[in-house]
C-alpha cells in the first residue's frame, strides 16, 4: 500500500507541475496515465477481468 501511495503522490505532483507550467497536453496525458494505472490496480485487486 505504501508504494502505491508514493506512486500516486508522484503522479499527482507531475500533473500539478504540468498545470503550473501551463502545459495542458502533458497534464492531460499524465492524468490519463494515472487514472488508467489506478483502474488496472483496482481491477487486479478485485480479480476482475475484461
Amino acid at each position: 500500500m505504501q508504494r502505491r501511495l508514493q506512486r500516486a503522490h508522484s503522479d499527482h505532483c507531475g500533473i500539478v507541475d504540468a498545470i503550473l507550467d501551463r502545459n495542458p497536453e502533458t497534464a492531460a496525458r499524465l492524468a490519463h496515465e494515472h487514472v488508467a494505472t489506478v483502474q488496472a490496480e483496482l481491477q487486479k485487486a478485485s480479480g476482475f477481468r475484461r
